[in-house]
């Protein structure tokens, strides 16, 4: 049985260690052990004001969504550089309207007389549905050159449905800059899908 000095003894021990361990609040505060988590659990128990919203157009499954005509389309391409054996730009594409394209773009090259001397087909299936004034962007790739030189400058066209529309740039690659033949076989050309340009 505690006399008083040993009941102060144990409230003093009872209040401290209330002190030093408080009762958890509704709201405990955040503690990292490690790099956050990016799959869907961490997403669906997060705030959703925490994430910026982004209106990323989809890949089209909706029949009906109408195809892109050429004179709404404008595309463009930036700089030619290096890579490895082979050339490579980026291509800029923006719509006037809603509609749709080939996921992954069809291209063709021709020389400075029109003619073609490359082509590459759609790399993968699906429809991309465009909205009117966002920018796109794709990767396009050139290499293995074993064909004679052409007449520079050489311009990139995007096929689009039963058309072309020429990509707006400088020559692709320019004079002197053809990849070299690395072996033998046919010329390569190919693009990467659109993406939105955030």
């Amino acid at each position: 049985m505690l006399d008083r000095r040993g009941i102060a003894c144990a409230l003093a021990l009872a209040v401290g260690a209330v002190a030093c361990n408080p009762a958890p609040s509704s709201t405990p505060a955040a503690v990292t052990m490690g790099p956050p988590s990016t799959g869907p659990t961490a997403a669906a128990s997060a705030p959703a004001a925490s994430f910026p919203v982004v209106e990323t157009p989809i890949v089209s499954v909706a029949a009906g969504t109408r195809a892109c005509e050429l004179d709404e389309l404008k595309a463009s391409h930036g700089l030619v550089e290096a890579a490895g054996d082979g050339r490579v730009t980026e291509i800029v594409l923006v719509s006037a309207g809603l509609c749709s394209v080939n996921l992954f773009p069809g291209l063709r090259l021709r020389d400075a007389t029109g003619a073609e001397v490359a082509d590459s087909a759609s790399a993968g299936p699906g429809r991309l549905d465009l909205v009117a004034d966002v920018a796109y962007r794709s990767q396009v790739l050139l290499a293995n050159w074993c064909a004679p030189d052409p007449g520079f400058p050489l311009t990139l066209a995007l096929v689009v449905a039963d058309g072309q529309i020429d990509v707006t740039g400088s020559s692709f690659p320019e004079d002197g800059e053809l990849p070299p033949c690395a072996t033998d076989g046919a010329t390569v050309l190919e693009a990467s899908a659109w993406n939105p340009i955030p």
